[in-house]
């Protein structure tokens, strides 16, 4: 898959400068990147004498960064002919830009699944925009078709700001670059996002679901500071944001539910409700009847336990003054909490847990 990723790049031109981290490959790898280095002065190395994890190497490729416009490329990942050719023109001619945002062919067995962004409208975008549009797609799941200004790169600190939301390091660094500069949009694919089961970001645990709750936090925070976005709207795309995640973790919960330990099962839940369980779920009503059952599905927790009878001993007395059980549930489903607990009660059902 590297020689491939490789061969994507340096076929774009003369002009194309590539830096490859290896994170102490022990397969032959740095003999052949060695050689090939030996071979075309465009190709630089850093080797690993140990594997520092992915999210440390990745970060530090932004510090070998020595050129105007750069692109982080995965290892199982690959650049489309004349893609960088035609993005850096786009970019010459618009100086003033964050970079060039083509369209992702994503494949697995090499067949394309579908395009992310799904469709973009040929232009610059300006970042009010560019969030909304960001928001509706649940991010762009790959950055491998964005050519990036290096100079807003360095300004969003970009090699530290990474490492802060784990699995997510790329959707924040999209966040912080399309929430400040324009950007440029081509309706054409650049690049081709490969998946497979060995890739990280499908090795689901209750780590992805923290990390989505971290990065919803910030992103959630950052939008209601916004000048150009009043407290509706963004409240509004944070909520879409928080929509499309969770609209994934269900698809990862699909995916992997059939091989997950009962003992997985149990982290997932755990940690969906000390992420999720939280007093701004219940601003429009306590399901508390719901959540009774939700936790005694999961290991015991004093977290757990103390969000329970905290927002118990807060809406005890409304709790009482509701309606009749047909009524209160009409007014549940109403409600905005009861639409954010849905995915959560979807997730129990696709993990063929009872309640």
């Amino acid at each position: 898959m590297l020689k491939i990723a490789v061969a994507s790049v340096l076929s774009q031109g003369d002009f194309v400068r590539l830096h490859v981290l290896d994170n102490a490959s022990s397969d032959g790898t740095q003999k052949w990147l060695s050689a090939l280095a030996a071979s075309d002065s465009r190709v630089q190395l850093t080797l690993r004498k140990e594997n520092l994890g992915g999210l440390v190497n990745f970060s530090e490729g932004f510090e070998k960064i020595d050129t105007p416009y750069a692109l982080p490329l995965a290892s199982d990942d690959e650049l489309l002919p004349n893609f960088l050719k035609a993005s850096l023109e786009i970019a010459e001619g618009h100086l003033r830009i964050g970079g060039v945002v083509f369209q992702t062919q994503v494949k697995k067995n090499g067949e394309v699944l579908h395009l992310n962004p799904l469709k973009n409208t040929d232009g610059i975008i300006n970042p009010c925009e560019h969030l909304a549009k960001w928001c509706a797609e649940g991010h762009y799941f790959s950055w491998s078709s964005i050519l990036w200004d290096t100079q807003l790169l360095n300004a969003i600190n970009a090699k530290d700001e990474f490492q802060k939301h784990g699995f997510f390091g790329d959707a924040w660094i999209q966040f912080l670059a399309f929430s400040q500069r324009d950007f440029y949009l081509v309706d054409c694919p650049g690049a081709i996002l490969n998946i497979h089961d060995d890739q990280t970001s499908q090795q689901f645990s209750s780590k992805f679901v923290e990390d989505v709750a971290s990065i919803l936090g910030a992103v959630k925070n950052d939008l209601t500071k916004r000048n150009d976005l009043n407290q509706t709207k963004a409240n509004q795309l944070a909520d879409l944001l928080f929509e499309n995640w969770n609209n994934m973790i269900l698809g990862k919960c699909w995916h992997h539910g059939p091989n997950l330990s009962n003992h997985a099962k149990c982290e997932i839940l755990q940690k969906y409700v000390e992420c999720f369980l939280s007093e701004e779920l219940f601003d429009s009503f306590a399901p508390l009847p719901l959540f009774n059952k939700f936790t005694s599905l999961v290991k015991h927790s004093e977290i757990i336990n103390n969000k329970i009878n905290d927002i118990e001993k807060k809406y005890k007395d409304s709790l009482q003054e509701k309606l009749k059980l047909e009524k209160q549930i009409q007014c549940m489903r109403g409600s905005y909490s009861w639409r954010i607990t849905y995915p959560f009660r979807k997730i129990l059902q696709l993990l063929n847990v009872n309640c």
